[in-house]
This record gives C-alpha cells, sequence and structure tokens, in this order.
C-alpha cells in the first residue's frame, strides 16, 4: 500500500466518475484546510445501497436497505471486494487522514501490516491524500474497515473507497455503517448477489 498526492488520485477518481455529493463543491475539490468535509459519489449513480444494522437509520428515500449485524459489515464487504475483484483501490479519507488513524491506532497497534502503512504517514496526517491498495492489500483493508466500525464514533472518520476501475463507490461511515454507490443496475445486482453470499 503507497500514498497518492490527492492532487494525482483526483485526476484517477475524476476518470472513475467520482464527484462531490454536494454540487457547489468545485471539482477537483479544494484541500482539507479550505473544505472541511468532502462526500464523494458517483457522477452517475443508478443505485445507492446501504449495508447496515436494520436499526441504524440511515439514507433517503429510494436508497435499498440491506440489513446486517454491526459486527458482520466489514467481513460482507471484504467478501465484495475479493468475489468482484475490484482491487486496485483508492482510499481517500471524508475529512483528513489524523482522525482516522486515531480511532483505529489501539485495534491495529499489533497490526503488522497497518504498522507499516501508519509508518507513512508523518507527512499525510492533514491530509486527504489517497492510500492505494491492490489485490493482496485488501486483508489490512478489511481490518482498517473492521477497526473503523468497531472503535470509530463520528462520520469525521469516514472514509471513502473507490475501485479505480470504476462504476462503484464506497463509503464506511462509523456508528452507521456502509453507503454503496453503483453506476448500473447490472453493478447493484452483482453487488446484492455477493453480499448476500456472505450469509444471512
Amino acid at each position: 500500500m503507497e500514498f497518492a498526492s490527492f492532487a494525482e488520485a483526483w485526476g484517477e477518481l475524476d476518470a472513475c466518475g467520482v464527484v462531490p455529493v454536494d454540487p457547489e463543491v468545485a471539482s477537483p475539490p479544494p484541500v482539507p484546510g479550505v473544505l472541511a468535509s468532502l462526500e464523494l459519489t458517483l457522477r452517475d449513480t443508478a443505485r445507492r445501497m446501504h449495508l447496515a444494522p436494520a436499526e441504524v437509520a440511515c439514507g433517503e428515500d429510494g436508497d435499498e436497505r440491506l440489513a446486517c449485524p454491526a459486527d458482520r459489515i466489514a467481513s460482507r464487504l471484504d467478501h465484495l471486494l475479493h468475489k468482484m475483484h475490484l482491487a486496485p483501490l483508492a482510499l481517500m479519507p471524508r475529512c483528513r487522514w489524523r482522525p482516522v488513524l486515531d480511532a483505529v491506532a489501539f485495534s491495529l497497534a499489533e497490526d503488522r501490516a497497518w504498522q507499516e502503512v501508519e509508518s507513512e504517514t508523518t507527512l499525510i496526517l492533514n491530509t486527504r491524500d489517497a492510500l492505494v491498495a491492490g489485490p493482496a492489500d485488501l486483508n489490512t483493508v478489511n481490518a482498517l474497515v473492521a477497526a473503523l466500525l468497531g472503535e470509530g464514533g463520528s462520520a469525521e472518520e469516514a472514509i471513502a473507497i473507490v475501485p479505480l476501475s470504476g462504476q462503484l463507490l464506497v463509503e464506511v461511515v462509523p456508528g452507521l455503517g456502509v453507503r454503496i454507490d453503483v453506476a448500473t443496475e447490472a453493478i447493484g445486482d452483482a453487488v446484492r448477489e455477493r453480499l448476500a453470499e456472505d450469509g444471512p
């Protein structure tokens, strides 16, 4: 896993059809010091899905809810990323990396692969630089997602996960679950099928 500058990553994300949720935010968006929060979506979203516990209120009218126990969300997302061969991925914080790293510091203190990533974060703590993960890094991505959902407590710690092949965007939001935006109904059907394979 390695970091890419925000400017470099945004070129890739723009090619994947990624845009800010807020239509008033310029593209490319400003740096964190100018814009406190940057929520991402797809330019053409055919379906929005929420993987969350049944008791958690999230989403809007028309969104698809996929009920999932809180302790199974990370493993279901991991199953999806593996089965649909979605790596390489770009991971980007909604706000900046510092609150994300603080939220997972205790849970991942013994995770050797994550510690190697964290050792490179000194210069990116207050940035939205993207963390690029390949197929061999999916276990580390899963560990990060599980730690965020288990230990995180606010949207400030949310991260977007964007397959560089495009057509799909995932946002992990502590306290709410996982939002999945898909570009076509066919991809939405495939996502639902893969998530269903990981059990009830």
